[in-house]
């Protein structure tokens, strides 16, 4: 019955059919808003069940536009409508409502109805009519500074007086449709309703701290802000760039303590899948760094592991990102799900190039190894390789080399797609820029770390690097460096730029001086380091030299050096390892391979051996154990050359992805934008030289 009344009102609309006494219909705009919203309705409730409501609701919608834009020819149609009472500022809101809900274009009804917009009195706008504008707009794709700086401080003003919805679903719009720009940029109103919503939420955490009950006034919102709507309002903070911490200590807190909750921030079981991600996501973009922010983050990764499954790609993106940002500890089991759910549904080309950066990012940042998963990323990568922006390859590479997954395949396309953009001819230099000087390190320095040495990418790189300008860092000439000398040890033919070359000696300095300043590991590593050469110093007393921290090649540290013998000894501490998360396929199996050598410390060993070192490892693990009895081991692995002791960690083989593939995934769905920081990628260079120091005092 629907399908046919919506039939016949669109008929009669477009003058079609004739309504009773043969009189042709010329509804005003409170009709056309009515329909608008009744048939919006109508698709919420039904469409998803009748293909041929929904058909029917679009096309009427479509004809309703059609009718409204004939009402509005002329500047002054509106004006007109407003003073003979029959056009209202709640006319408007359901108009653009209902083609927000069903997403009808009607570009050339939004080309002359914005306009009007701006003389609506602020003073008609209640908070519902102003969310559901706001809303529709930004359903619609429509930016209008304007129009949007007036809904947002008649927003501000009235912010007490929104129910929880509707100021959820304002600041959601508006940081939909202002995300991408930057804050100077916005209309001023915004961060004013931002500032507004966030003392009205602040005001509602004390309130509640209290054991107080929320009443209606011009000091509160309306209703109690719901767990969804907190979720909601974090998102568009954090997307906005609004970094007040105390607003996201009161969502925490009010989110933890929401109706139906223990009173202990913790307690968030409850919460959906979707609106765990959100909380997570804007909580590790907004970095309060708050000790509540922060048992937030750790309750959230908590809460998501029994409910992995409920998460839809983007969200299990978002998660995985916020995660590894927080660097959360313990969260194996976290990612043995998530591991176990992304591999099956990259095998079907679920997700877009930027989601699967960030998930490989993520396990990369906190030292989780799912082969599985990587080997269907790395199948999938290679073959789809277009699909990535330069950001996207880099990270994605960044990832396999700081985990020590190898792919020629990958690495292969990678290359394709790097050197292209830089050889086009005569316009090479001036598309440089499509690779930042940031994006060019990290790909060049993931290349060699997974042995995969390319000289015609290292000098592109350099092409990049030396136009880089203000983006340029000494990061970035270090890594170049790396992979300089990575190619120049390890290829044939070596890099056309020789060594004698002002820009290599340049970046050699670079990376001597990241190599003799940088300090990492921690007094944890310090002290193993100091304790190992104490027993080798007492072991071999004055017959043999033993120098801590040599410096070879000007940029490879090497822990404890014995230079006579070329005896190279790593100190390695938890920091060194990566952790093998078991895979379906490896669930039955003994945990033979727990752990294994971080791709950066296995690059640096195989540069070593390259230039003649002989390569000895003492594990944390290993050193432990062999209190009372060091001085013997030590003479044992020295005389037999074993690198690793008896230590229970097996590294074994590096992983490896086969060059064969299977079938290729269906292609995934249109790349999305998404946040991803900026890989921190470890040098093989980082232990601070004493000799250098002393230098310099």
């Amino acid at each position: 019955m629907a399908v046919h009344l919506m039939a016949s009102l669109r008929r009669r609309l477009s003058g079609e059919e004739r309504g009773p006494g043969g009189s042709r219909m010329r509804p005003g705009f409170q009709w056309l808003s009515r329909i608008s919203w009744a048939a919006a309705k109508l698709g919420q409730r039904h469409g998803s069940v009748s293909p041929c409501l929904e058909k029917g609701r679009r096309e009427l919608l479509v004809q309703v536009a059609n009718s409204a834009s004939m009402a509005l020819e002329g500047s002054s149609a509106m004006e007109a409508g407003k003073r003979a009472g029959s056009f209202q500022c709640r006319d408007v809101a359901n108009l653009l409502w209902g083609f927000g809900s069903a997403r009808v274009e009607c570009t050339e009804l939004l080309e002359q109805l914005l306009p009007q917009l701006k003389l609506l009195n602020p003073q008609d706008l209640s908070p519902q009519d102003t969310a559901n504008i706001t809303w529709s707009l930004a359903r619609l794709h429509v930016v209008d500074p304007p129009v949007h700086g007036l809904l947002a401080g008649v927003a501000a003003k009235q912010v007490h007086l929104f129910d929880p919805e509707g100021l959820a679903a304002i600041l959601t719009a508006l940081a939909q449709s202002f995300r991408e720009h930057l804050p100077h940029t916005r209309p001023p109103e915004i961060s004013q309703l931002l500032d507004a919503a966030a003392r009205q939420i602040e005001l509602g955490s004390q309130t509640q701290l209290r054991g107080e009950e929320i009443k209606e006034s011009r000091r509160t919102v309306r209703k109690t802000l719901g767990r969804s709507e907190l979720a909601q309002l974090s998102w568009a903070f954090a997307a906005l760039a609004f970094s007040r911490a105390s607003t996201y200590d009161a969502i925490a807190h009010q989110v933890a303590r929401a109706p139906g909750a223990a009173g202990v921030l913790g307690d968030w079981g409850n919460i959906t899948a979707r609106d765990l991600a959100m909380l997570a996501w804007s909580f590790s973009v907004a970095n309060s760094g708050t000790a509540t922010v922060a048992l937030a983050m750790a309750a959230i990764s908590k809460a998501a592991e029994p409910k992995v499954c409920q998460f839809d790609e983007q969200g299990l993106s978002n998660l995985c990102w916020a995660v590894g940002f927080s660097r959360l500890p313990d969260c194996h089991s976290l990612f043995e799900a998530i591991g176990s759910l992304a591999a099956e549904r990259v095998g079907q080309g679920a997700y877009t190039a930027r989601q699967l950066s960030n998930i490989s990012w993520s396990f990369a940042s906190l030292a989780y190894l799912d082969r599985e998963l990587f080997y269907q990323i790395a199948n999938f990568s290679q073959l789809r390789i277009a699909e990535f922006r330069s950001e996207e390859i880099a990270g994605l590479l960044w990832a396999f080399a700081t985990l020590g997954m190898e792919s020629a395949a990958l690495a292969d396309a990678a290359v394709k797609a790097f050197i292209p953009l830089t050889t086009a001819g005569s316009q090479r230099l001036a598309q440089c820029h499509l690779w930042s000087p940031r994006e060019t390190a990290n790909l060049l320095w993931s290349l060699a770390v997974m042995g995969h040495n390319h000289g015609e990418a290292v000098e592109r790189g350099a092409a990049i690097l030396r136009s880089g300008g203000e983006e340029l860092l000494d990061l970035h000439l270090g890594q170049w460096y790396l992979a300089w000398l990575a190619c120049k040890l390890e290829s044939s033919p070596i890099p056309v730029t020789s060594e004698n070359d002002a820009w290599v000696k340049h970046c050699r300095q670079i990376a001597r001086h990241r190599a003799t300043s940088q300090q990492t590991g921690g007094a944890a590593s310090s002290r193993l380091h100091s304790s190992v050469t104490a027993e080798l110093r007492g072991l071999l007393g004055r017959t043999e030299l033993v120098q801590d921290e040599l410096v070879v090649e000007e940029c490879l540290v090497v822990d404890i050096a014995l230079p006579r013998l070329r005896v190279a000894i790593e100190v390695d501490g938890p920091g060194h390892f990566v952790r093998c998360l078991p895979s379906a396929k490896e669930s039955a199996e003994p945990d033979a391979q727990v752990q294994h050598l971080c791709g950066p410390s296995t690059f640096k060993r195989r540069l070593l051996q390259t230039l003649g070192w002989r390569v000895l490892s003492i594990n944390w693990l290993t050193w432990q154990r062999k209190q009372g009895e060091r001085k013997k081991w030590l003479r044992s692995l020295l005389q037999n050359g074993c690198t690793v002791g008896d230590e229970p960690i097996s590294r074994g083989p590096a992983p490896h992805v086969p060059d064969q593939l299977s079938r290729p995934p269906p292609p995934p769905p249109s790349i999305i934008k998404a946040q991803l920081r900026e890989p921190r990628t470890r040098a093989v260079t980082h232990i601070s030289i004493a000799s250098e120091k002393k230098k310099k005092i």
